[in-house]
Order: C-alpha cells, then structure tokens, then sequence
C-alpha cells in the first residue's frame, strides 16, 4: 500500500477493528462503546478522555488500539480528511458482487469485475445526470440535518469572516467562512458545513451550497462517472510493450473445486481446459450471466491455449 499510494495514509475500517478488538476484550460492551465514542470523535482531546476510560476498565484493549496506531482509526487524530467515511463499504459491496465469481479462474474473474464496473458507471452516471440540485443526494440530506439543528443558535459577529455561534445548550462556538472552519471541527473534517456554519449563512444571507466541498457536488459526481468502460478487444489486436511478454500454458491445469472445496482432483490430479471451462459455467450460470457472455469470456483463441500477461517490474 505505502509503495502504490506513498502520500495516502493507511487507515482502518471502523467496523473491522471493532471486530478485531471484540476478540481482545470479550463479552466487554463497554469497551466497545468507548471505541466508538473515540473513533468518531472530531476533537483529538475527546478522543483522548474515551480512550483513558477505556486504559482504566481494559488495559489489553486499550493496549491494542494504542498498538494499531491511533491517527489510522480515529477520525480525529487522521492525518489526512476521511470526510466522515469510517468504514468501507464501497470495498465490502465490490467482495458481495464478487462473492461467487472469486471461485473462477483469474482471467475470468478480472473480466467480470470490469463487467461490474461498466454497469455501475452506467448506472451512476445515468443517475448523476438526472440531478438537478448543487449538491448530491447524500450531501443535500447531510446539509438538511445540520439545518434542522441550527434553528435556535445565535449568531454574534466578529468580522467580515468569523462569527461566535452560542448553540441551544449554552455552548459557543466559533465559524470561519475564509478558512471553512469551525471549532467543533466537524465543519473542518467532513468538508460539508456544520449546524454553526449553517447557521452564520442564514444570517449572512451566504448559500450553503458554497461552504460544501466540491466533492459533494453533482458535477463532480457526474465528472467521476464521465469515463466508459469498454470490453477487453481480442488478443489478436493487442499491441503489448517490449517490457510485456506472453507465456502459454500447457492444455491441462490444476484447479480446485468451483462450489468452494479445495485440493478437488482427479485420479491424475488434473482437469483439461474443458473441464475447467465447464466447471467456470455452471459458476458464472449462477451469477446470471448468459451462456454467449460466459463462453466469450473464457473460450481462449481458436487454438484454445489460454494466454497470460506477465508485466517484468525491472523494467
């Protein structure tokens, strides 16, 4: 991870840590619930006064958590935005669709995955196009949320650009518009204005729709989803780099079973192309996909040697 994406810190996803430390603190719900407090927290000295709780009842939990580094599970301690996005769902839905087409053989799964993605970008952006709002969906509902909070606070302006908001529990808080900051910081990490900064904008007669991050808008939502995905065109019409070559592997190969068991062989411990081909059927069959998709998708050329691309990273 570090050497593809060297700038992208490393973070973890909320749930599967809580997982990971369910096992370290057993039938201990407190604990639990201390992790949360701390991991969604947006002010580091919140966060700190949920994890001395959690030393003071767990001292192994807490030793894990401290262990696993703080800044990759807490959203405020994270070096970089999370934009509020603690968990990866997106990741999670892409191994659900996936779930049955792991058990084909690579090349085949690789091609179903780029299946998926050209009807998620079909449909995303089919979808990004019809709107007619600034913002997207999930940001319109997250600016409705803090709106509805921000009804009884009170504005009192220091400048042109910063203004003291005192909430409906006696509590001040400060707003930059400039900077697009807030002192409870949720303005400031979720890049989507927060119920003080709503509510300097009610009062200042500024949009809302301004203080949101572009990411949230539909344009960019609609830029994200512009590319096509096409199919990959037949071998006979690549053009490979020098660095790239074509090994050919032989008309037998070993495979597991298809329905999940594993080391499934026959007496000479071998299947012939067909045999995996046939076996790649019945599992793509089950995903839905047509008998003309399946067989384009694993039929090799007419000499029916599958081919595989090896890329030399010396190069």
């Amino acid at each position: 991870m570090r050497n593809v994406y060297p700038i992208v810190p490393h973070c973890i996803c909320y749930y599967h840590m809580k997982q990971n430390l369910k096992k370290e603190a057993p039938k201990c719900g407190d604990i639990l619930q201390l992790y949360k407090l701390a991991a969604y927290s947006y002010k580091t000295k919140v966060c700190d006064k949920y994890l001395t709780d959690i030393s003071n009842i767990h001292c192994r939990a807490f030793d894990y958590l401290v262990d696993v580094c703080v800044e990759r599970w807490s959203l405020a301690y994270c070096p970089e935005k999370r934009y509020g996005f603690m968990t990866t769902n997106i990741a999670e839905a892409i191994n659900s669709a996936a779930k049955e087409a792991r058990k084909l053989p690579i090349t085949a799964l690789v091609e179903f995955l780029r299946d998926l993605m050209q009807k998620w970008f079909h449909d995303r952006r089919k979808a990004a196009n019809k709107g007619s709002s600034i913002l997207t969906d999930f940001a319109l509902e997250h600016v409705k949320s803090n709106q509805e909070k921000s009804q009884l606070c009170v504005v009192q302006p220091i400048d042109y650009t910063k203004y003291v908001v005192k909430d409906n529990e006696g509590k001040v808080w400060t707003v930059d518009l400039e900077s697009r900051t807030c002192t409870c910081h949720k303005f400031d990490l979720d890049m989507l204005p927060c119920a003080h900064a709503i509510t300097v904008c009610r009062h200042t007669r500024v949009l809302k729709e301004r203080l949101c991050s572009d990411y949230f808008t539909t344009q960019w939502l609609q830029t994200t989803y512009a590319p096509s995905i096409h199919q990959v065109p037949h071998p006979s019409s690549w053009v490979l780099p020098e660095h790239v070559w074509v090994l050919q592997i032989p008309l037998k190969v070993r495979c597991g079973s298809f329905e999940g068991e594993h080391n499934c062989k026959k007496d000479e411990g071998e299947y012939t192309v067909s045999e995996v081909l046939l076996k790649a059927f019945s599992s793509f069959s089950s995903l839905g996909t047509s008998a003309g998709t399946i067989f384009s998708l694993l039929t090799p050329h007419s000499e029916r040697i599958p081919y595989v691309t090896v890329w030399d990273p010396l190069q």
